[in-house]
């Protein structure tokens, strides 16, 4: 009886403590202009915009896409916890650091995500 109470506490406080991650459902996806390798010197930025969303507690680098060989930088999903005007701000803010480029576009929103209509 006593191991089934210890478990019941255990999974009551267990459950009282999600991931940080679980934290975020908004997404930002950066497209990015050709040119970006993902090992290269133009794009040195996904551990550091990773750091930056976390220090601030705002979100997290979601992943990286890329294609080629050697692979260029595609596409960068960044998960927050935004709304739009705080995800123009924090694209506007980390290009004019360097940590992405000028020319990226970007789409925020949630999953399911919104495909452009061709």
């Amino acid at each position: 009886m006593l191991l089934g109470v210890v478990l019941g506490i255990w999974k009551w406080l267990a459950r009282e403590k999600p991931r940080y991650e679980a934290a975020f459902a908004e997404c930002i996806w950066v497209t990015f202009p050709p040119g970006y390798a993902v090992d290269g010197d133009r794009f040195g930025g996904g551990k550091r915009i990773d750091e930056i969303l976390r220090e601030r507690k705002v979100g997290f680098l979601g992943g990286v896409a890329g294609v080629g060989d050697p692979p260029e930088v595609v596409e960068v999903e960044l998960t927050v916890d935004l709304d739009q005007l705080e995800a123009r701000a924090l694209i506007e803010e980390l290009q004019e650091i360097g940590l992405l480029p000028k020319e990226a576009t970007y789409q925020a929103g949630r999953y399911p995500r919104p495909w452009p209509e061709e």
